[in-house]
């Protein structure tokens, strides 16, 4: 029976949960416009810090190097990202030939690798942060010359295009003299009036060769052409929202602190009112 009576004095979970509801209740509803302005208060700081900060926005470009390994243009981005403060800022200008004042307004420049599944890299994606999106391009073709005009880079170049002009020219010679040995052996079968099968063999066979002689001369006039180191997959594009600070961050950031402000300062309040009550003089 005793333990009975003493379970029955207990006070049961649900009758304390409601009573903490209501506890929790009576306390927002008195203290709610201290709250609620605390909490509009650092939204708006929110929204005012991100105005006052300074932008920054990410743009990338997708470019793909027919002489250097990724491994190399990864080396080289990542030297050109150490020198971008005021000591190398001229530097870095000479090296890119570009105005200084522009990569002032470069924050970051970083990149990496394209992989394809089961192949090796096919080229590589450089991303820059930056304070002004007006220096897009004039930073890409600054980057491109960079990449373009080192002096190892230019001597592949050369020998690159040195070697396909004489295959070009060994190409076109093989293939006008398998033309003109045609046309004569054309002319003699036509003088005769009757073929030999000898002939007819050897003619079939400088067909397939003429014909395999010009697909390779296509192909070497097509690298030729696209000889260049860096071909360009993707441009910089100017973004219009800035990657950092973000708004959304910062607005959720605001309210926040300011709704924690909110309930401290009505916690103190309550805590205050209760517990620090000044007695009242006789």
């Amino acid at each position: 029976m005793a333990d009975q009576s003493a379970n029955f004095d207990k006070p049961t979970d649900d009758l304390d949960l409601a009573a903490l509801i209501v506890t929790w209740y009576n306390f927002i509803r008195k203290y709610f416009w201290m709250i609620a302005g605390a909490s509009f208060a650092g939204t708006v700081c929110g929204v005012v810090l991100y105005i006052s900060l300074p932008k920054t926005y990410s743009s990338k470009l997708v470019v793909e190097s027919s002489l250097l390994s990724n491994e190399e243009e990864m080396e080289l981005i990542e030297n050109w990202n150490n020198l971008l403060n005021a000591d190398g800022y001229p530097l870095l200008a000479k090296y890119l030939d570009c105005d200084p004042g522009i990569l002032r307004q470069l924050n970051h420049i970083n990149t990496e690798p394209i992989a394809k599944v089961g192949t090796a890299p096919s080229g590589f994606v450089i991303e820059v942060l930056i304070k002004d999106t007006a220096i897009v391009d004039p930073l890409e073709r600054a980057i491109l010359h960079g990449l373009e005009n080192s002096n190892y880079v230019r001597q592949k170049l050369e020998t690159k295009r040195a070697n396909l002009l004489e295959l070009i020219t060994s190409a076109q010679v093989e293939l006008a003299r398998l033309d003109s040995t045609k046309r004569s052996i054309t002319d003699i079968l036509t003088d005769k009036k009757k073929s030999s099968s000898s002939l007819m063999v050897n003619i079939s066979d400088m067909n397939t060769a003429m014909v395999t002689l010009r697909e390779k001369l296509l192909t070497y006039q097509e690298n030729l052409k696209f000889v260049n180191d860096i071909q360009v997959l993707q441009d910089f594009v100017k973004m219009k929202r800035p990657k950092q600070p973000r708004l959304s961050v910062l607005f959720v950031s605001g309210f926040s602190f300011g709704l924690l402000i909110g309930l401290c300062l009505s916690l103190y309040r309550a805590f205050r009112a209760k517990y620090l009550k000044v007695p009242a003089r006789p």
